[in-house]
């Protein structure tokens, strides 16, 4: 069959934003969707977020400020759309990393842990040997004169750091929740003692900086997959880099102060 002859191939394009409304979306889509829109918020919000840390590790006097601040309803408002956004992309990248281990991956276990239940149904426990037997090997192949430079082999060490990130992030959590709840009150001198400690202040920093990466990683794509002028994204990813890069001098300085 010649060129001409030839049908043409199909085309798998991502829907532009205009065009959401009018699929009809399985749960998993939705989830996935909400996965983004809390991502970009949280990384929008981060100066806030930092805002209220160095307020609250400034002085005595700041931290009863805030404590006023944050009374107002708006404040109120705006620190429950942060836990929400926190806590579903929380537990959406939960799920993204049990299914990178090939469990859940049928439709009724993805429809199931998309409405938040927590079983799911087994499968091949060979899964998650098969997974990382796959990595060495793609990463074998991408290393020298072998290194691929497109395709989705290209994207194996982003995917990699936004697992790794999102497991320190998880971690600090846990720490984070454990020290709070150990301590003897939530006062300016409990509050600001815990992050006296030098491991705790080299815990957060790790924790904000894995934080910086996998929002750098999750934004990039976001813009890429969405954003179709290539000048226009340019600006964007710039942008988003120097507020990044913000964001973490102002972290480092908040810490190393206290």
């Amino acid at each position: 069959m010649s060129e001409a002859a030839k049908p043409p191939r199909p085309q798998f394009r991502n829907i532009n934003i205009t065009q959401i409304a009018g699929y009809r979306m399985p749960l998993a889509a939705l989830v996935s969707i909400m996965h983004r829109v809390s991502g970009l918020f949280l990384f929008l919000m981060l100066p806030f977020i930092l805002y209220l840390l160095d307020n609250s590790l400034l002085s005595e006097g700041t931290f009863e400020y805030l404590k006023g601040f944050a009374s107002n309803w708006f404040v109120k408002l705006v620190v429950l759309a942060l836990s929400w956004a926190y806590l579903h992309h929380f537990c959406a990248g939960i799920r993204h990393l049990v299914m990178d281990n090939h469990i859940g991956l049928d439709k009724d276990s993805a429809r199931k842990s998309s409405a938040g239940s927590g079983r799911q149904h087994r499968t091949d426990d060979r899964g998650g040997v098969e997974t990382v037997r796959s990595i060495l090997k793609m990463a074998n192949n991408n290393i020298g004169s072998k290194r691929l430079v497109v395709g989705a082999h290209y994207g194996m060490r982003d995917w990699l750091a936004q697992r790794a990130t999102a497991v320190v992030m998880a971690l600090y959590t846990v720490v984070l929740l454990v020290c709070f709840l150990t301590s003897s009150g939530f006062s300016y001198d409990g509050w600001a003692a815990m992050f006296s400690h030098q491991w705790f202040k080299m815990a957060t920093f790790a924790a904000f900086m894995a934080l910086f990466y996998h929002a750098w990683i999750g934004v990039r794509d976001i813009w890429m997959d969405y954003v179709k002028p290539v000048a226009v994204r340019l600006v964007l990813q710039v942008a988003t880099i120097l507020w990044l890069v913000v964001c973490a001098g102002w972290a480092a300085q908040i810490l190393w102060r206290v």
